[in-house]
């Protein structure tokens, strides 16, 4: 219980530094003309119901990604301060992944906490990926795949690598949900064999 209250203050410590560092994105007015396209689709899309989210087009093109812009469309509007608040908190979320995986490689709490605000902080880029609409996409694609190796490495932690455990079904199951076309998906693989590579010891092997 100790350890499930800890992460839960991680969690919460990563959300307030992220919404404190970056106090000042919300109050951004669009500029990137990418999302001016969004919204415009999102304006002109048909409203969202179970017919129209059956159409081709919308199942296959990224069916998750316009569910939830539809979903932000209903609750934010044109009101861009939504969406970047919405930015923020996903991208405080994502540091939260890190930290656990850091914390389930190495044990220590600290150094999750430490990489977890590292992440928060250094963002790359000028941290343009937070300060648009369309920042949405790479921020909610980068929560699966950590998701993704969250799952994979704690099935080989926990089940020995099974491929029958939830785990190991949950991570398959996420990597499908995020779209096998978008090249960091190669990533993926990428981070895997290094953790097999790197934590060879580790794993009895």
């Amino acid at each position: 219980m100790r350890r499930y209250q800890i992460q839960l203050l991680i969690f919460l410590v990563l959300q307030v530094v992220t919404l404190g560092i970056y106090r000042w994105v919300p109050g951004l007015a669009l500029w990137a003309p990418e999302d001016f396209g969004i919204l415009k689709d999102a304006i002109t899309a048909p409203p969202l119901t179970l017919d129209a989210m059956a159409q081709l087009g919308y199942i296959a093109s990224q069916p998750l990604l316009n569910l939830a812009f539809a979903i932000q469309y209903k609750l934010w509007g044109l009101n861009v301060s939504g969406y970047l608040y919405t930015n923020l908190v996903i991208h405080a979320f994502n540091a939260f992944l890190v930290s656990l995986l850091v914390r389930m490689l190495f044990s220590r709490f600290d150094l999750a906490l430490i990489s977890g605000l590292l992440f928060a902080t250094a963002i790359g880029n000028y941290g343009k990926i937070l300060l648009t609409i369309s920042g949405f996409e790479p921020l909610v694609l980068s929560s699966l795949y950590l998701l993704v190796l969250y799952c994979l490495i704690r099935d080989d932690f926990k089940n020995h690598g099974r491929i029958t455990s939830p785990w190991f079904v949950l991570g398959v199951g996420l990597f499908l949900l995020a779209g096998l076309t978008k090249p960091a998906s190669l990533s993926i693989l990428g981070c895997l064999l290094a953790y097999k590579f790197l934590f060879f010891k580790e794993r009895g092997q």
